[in-house]
């Protein structure tokens, strides 16, 4: 359930972020939300395939590459909250009303 959330709310903002482009009401947020929305899952997955599938869930592993200070799982979590924030950035410039 939570996985298909995830990808729903990837695909929308991928989609959504073409949108915004082609409108040319923002064109470098929109490129950019557009270009996270499908360079960010990739880039988790294969830093997801280095942890231990038995006992480790994706969540635990990330979490705790991130308390370790690795630079990578802190990068990734830095990419996600700049495409949270462009995300609703987004959402609020393109519904305000003129």
């Amino acid at each position: 359930m939570l996985w298909g959330i995830y990808w729903i709310v990837l695909i929308v903002s991928f989609i959504f972020g073409i949108i915004v482009t082609i409108t040319k009401k923002n064109k470098i947020f929109g490129l950019l939300q557009s270009i996270l929305s499908l360079i960010l899952p990739i880039w988790s997955f294969i830093f997801a395939l280095n942890r231990n599938y038995l006992t480790t869930s994706e969540i635990a592993f990330f979490v705790g590459k991130i308390i370790s200070l690795n630079i990578e799982a802190i990068i990734i979590l830095i990419l996600y909250l700049v495409l949270i924030g462009v995300i609703i950035y987004n959402t609020f410039v393109n519904t305000k009303r003129k």
